[in-house]
């Protein structure tokens, strides 16, 4: 990383920890489980914090865990200084939920907190993925099922076609399912959305698996989250499943091997500019009001 990102990845890391302190303590004090999840959990293992040029921040929550803290937070006011996008929004284009820190913005050059709000560019805060883990069924034809409704669920959902590495015919079809009328795509999200949670009542023969996003529906995880335990991470303690290295070598097989230099950069922000206190900046330098949606 050149300095300038370096600079940008560390402020960014700062904003996040500060993040996930909060958010760690409204779940322990409403007694809600968790765990840092994907390059978060490699960082905790490999570093016992960020992965230096990582520009995010995931937590895994069990269904029932999901649930019940949307609910607490929705009925509690949730914590002070936040805004939770979450997936009991009708309107949503997430199958998770993002926690926004308020006034802090992510953009690609400081013009764009003038511009006006548009649908793409109405949440521009720093956030913490939330992602729920759900039940799915080891025998190969429920699961095939399941996965077609799970796709179904994000082409209906993100109103966009499916994407996928080599997969144009399915970004195709994808395409043309998206040209029905608006009340038909409702019935199939709702219809998609009931049938990814039918499973977790499931006792036995079931993997987790997440269905946030299409790069992550090839893995599934064995069913060892059951135990929580906490975890080193920046100097502070977070929860982590227990069972962290049979997790991560799903998804990355040996996660302790360092990507080649070249590799070691933000994958989502790379050239952003990060603003902490978007009211302090616009205050100093006298260019008009920030409204954050």
């Amino acid at each position: 990383m050149d300095e300038k990102t370096k600079e940008y990845v560390e402020k960014l890391h700062a904003v996040l920890l500060d993040m996930m302190i909060d958010l760690d303590k409204f779940l322990r004090d409403n007694n809600i489980n968790y765990s840092i999840a994907y390059g978060s959990m490699i960082g905790a293992v490999r570093h016992k914090g960020f992965i230096p040029w990582d520009d995010d921040f995931d937590i895994f929550m069990k269904r029932d865990d999901y649930e019940r803290f949307i609910k607490i937070y929705r009925e509690t006011g949730g914590i002070d200084g936040y805004t939770l996008y979450a997936t009991d929004n009708p309107e949503s284009w997430l199958t998770h939920s993002k926690l926004y820190k308020n006034n802090t913005a992510i953009v690609s050059s400081v013009d764009d907190l003038y511009a006006p709000v548009t649908k793409e560019t109405e949440h521009r805060e720093v956030f913490i993925d939330i992602v729920p883990l759900d039940k799915i069924p080891i025998d190969k034809h429920k699961r095939k099922k399941f996965m077609f409704n799970a796709k179904m669920r994000l082409v209906y959902t993100r109103n966009h076609p499916y994407q996928a590495k080599n997969s144009k015919l399915l970004w195709l079809v994808s395409k043309i399912l998206l040209a029905i009328p608006k009340s038909c795509k409702k019935r199939i999200r709702n219809k998609t959305n009931a049938f990814i949670v039918k499973y977790n009542d499931l006792q036995q023969d079931f993997n987790y698996i997440s269905t946030a996003e299409p790069a992550v529906l090839k893995d599934s995880f064995p069913p060892i989250i059951d135990e929580i335990i906490d975890v080193e991470f920046e100097g502070r303690n977070f929860m982590m499943y227990k069972e962290y290295d049979k997790l991560l070598r799903v998804t990355y097989g040996d996660y302790m091997q360092l990507p080649l230099p070249e590799n070691r950069k933000p994958v989502h922000s790379n050239g952003a500019i990060l603003i902490s206190d978007v009211e302090k900046y616009l205050s100093e330098h006298g260019k008009g009001e920030y409204k954050q949606e």
